[in-house]
C-alpha cells in the first residue's frame, strides 16, 4: 500500500515541478529508478541472508525520507495557499532556463493563471465524481491502468520462471529475473529520452503494437507445443525471444505511460483527490487480476492467458489512437481545454473544436 501512494504521489509531484517541454522525460525519470532499484534488489538478494536484505531496505527508506525533506514544495501548491514569493523562488530555481527572465515570469504567470482558473470549482469527493467535469479524465486514467494490468506485464515479471520452465527454458530463475531487469532498465532510459520529442501516443501506440505481437506469438508456441501439430525443438528459443521483446517494449509504453499521462490529466483543484480514489478503486482490480493467473491457465491453459494480454493490447491501440490525449508539451490549462474540446484563440474567445 505505501509503494502504491508513493508511486501516485511522487507522478504528480514530478508533473508539477517539471516545465511542460522535460515533463515526459522526469515522469519517465521516476518509472526508471523505482526500475533500478528492483534490480538492485535481485542483485543483492541472492547473496545476503533475509535479516540483511531487511535491513538494507530500511536503510534505503531512511535515507529517502531524509532526500524528502529537503525537497521543496511545488510552486502550483504554494500558489494555492496564496504563498505566491515562495512559488516564484521555487520557480526560479526549478525553471530549465532560469537564466532567462521572461522564460521565468512566464512561466509563473502560467501556474498562477492555472491555478486561479482550476480553485474556482470545488475541491472534494463529491465534486470529482458527481459534477460530469472529469469523466473523460477519470476513464483515460482507468483505461491506462487497466492497460497496464491487464497486458500481463506484473504476472509475467511474477511468474517469469514458471513460464520459461514451460517452454523448456534451461535458465535459471536469478540469471531470468536479472535479464529482464537490465532489459526494463535500458527501454525505459531510452524511450525517456524521446518522450517529450515524439510524444506520448506514438510511444503507447507502439509499445501496444509489438506487446499484441509477441503475446499472439508466445501464445500460438504454446498452443502448437501443447496440440503436438508441430516439432517445436528448432524454435526452442522463441519463447525467450517473444519475452524479452514483450518486456522492451512494455518498458518503452504501457509501464511508464500512465504515470506520466496521470499526473498531466486532472486540474490542479481535484489532482490530488482524484489520482488517489481512482488509484483506491484500481488498487483491488490490480490484485484480482494477479491472483486469477492461476485459475485462467487451469481453464483454458498457458496460451489462453497470452492471447487474452494480446487482445487487452489490441483494445489499447484503438484507445491510444481515438482517446488518449497528446499532452506533449503543453500546459495543464491547454491540457484541460484538449480533454473539454476546447481551445482559446489570441483574442481569448473560446470555441469548440476536436482533439
Amino acid at each position: 500500500m505505501g509503494a502504491i501512494i508513493c508511486r501516485h504521489i511522487s507522478a504528480m509531484y514530478i508533473g508539477e515541478i517539471a516545465d511542460n517541454d522535460n515533463r515526459g522525460r522526469m515522469g519517465y525519470f521516476n518509472v526508471l529508478s523505482s526500475t533500478c532499484g528492483s534490480v538492485i534488489g535481485l542483485v543483492i538478494g541472492p547473496f545476503v541472508s533475509y535479516r540483511i536484505f531487511a535491513i538494507i531496505a530500511i536503510c534505503t527508506v531512511v535515507f529517502a525520507f531524509i532526500c524528502l525533506l529537503l525537497i521543496p514544495e511545488t510552486p502550483y501548491f504554494l500558489i494555492r495557499k496564496h504563498k505566491h514569493k515562495n512559488a516564484e523562488a521555487i520557480v526560479w530555481k526549478l525553471a530549465s532556463n532560469s537564466s532567462d527572465k521572461e522564460f521565468v515570469n512566464k512561466r509563473l504567470e502560467e501556474i498562477m493563471e492555472s491555478v486561479q482558473k482550476d480553485m474556482t470549482n470545488k475541491s472534494s469527493i463529491n465534486e470529482l465524481l458527481c459534477s460530469g467535469k472529469y469523466i473523460k479524465c477519470i476513464c483515460i486514467h482507468g483505461c491506462l491502468n487497466m492497460l497496464l494490468y491487464m497486458s500481463g506485464s506484473s504476472i509475467i515479471r511474477s511468474y517469469l520462471q514458471t513460464i520459461l520452465n514451460a517452454s523448456e527454458s534451461s535458465i535459471s530463475s536469478n540469471l531470468s529475473s536479472l535479464i529482464f531487469g537490465i532489459v526494463n532498465i535500458i527501454a525505459v532510459f531510452f524511450s525517456g529520452q524521446v518522450v517529450d520529442r515524439l510524444g506520448r501516443k506514438p510511444l503507447l501506440l507502439t509499445s501496444c503494437i509489438v506487446s499484441a505481437i509477441s503475446m499472439f506469438i508466445l501464445g500460438a508456441y504454446f498452443y502448437i507445443n501443447e496440440t503436438k501439430s508441430f516439432n517445436m525443438a528448432v524454435v526452442t528459443w522463441l519463447p525467450l525471444t517473444s519475452l524479452v521483446v514483450y518486456e522492451i517494449f512494455i518498458a518503452v509504453g504501457i509501464s511508464p505511460i500512465p504515470q506520466v499521462v496521470t499526473s498531466e490529466l486532472y486540474p490542479i483543484n481535484v489532482k490530488g483527490i482524484a489520482i488517489g480514489t481512482v488509484g483506491a478503486i484500481l488498487a483491488p482490480i490490480a490484485v484480482l487480476v494477479q491472483m486469477s493467473y492461476e485459475p485462467l491457465n487451469n481453464f483454458w491453459g498457458l496460451y489462453g492467458s497470452f492471447w487474452m494480454y494480446c487482445v487487452c493490447c489490441i483494445l489499447g491501440i484503438f484507445f491510444t489512437i481515438f482517446l488518449l490525449p497528446e499532452t506533449k508539451g503543453k500546459s495543464f490549462q491547454q491540457i484541460q481545454m484538449e480533454i473539454n474540446k476546447k481551445r482559446v484563440d489570441t483574442e481569448g474567445v473560446v470555441h469548440n473544436s476536436k482533439i
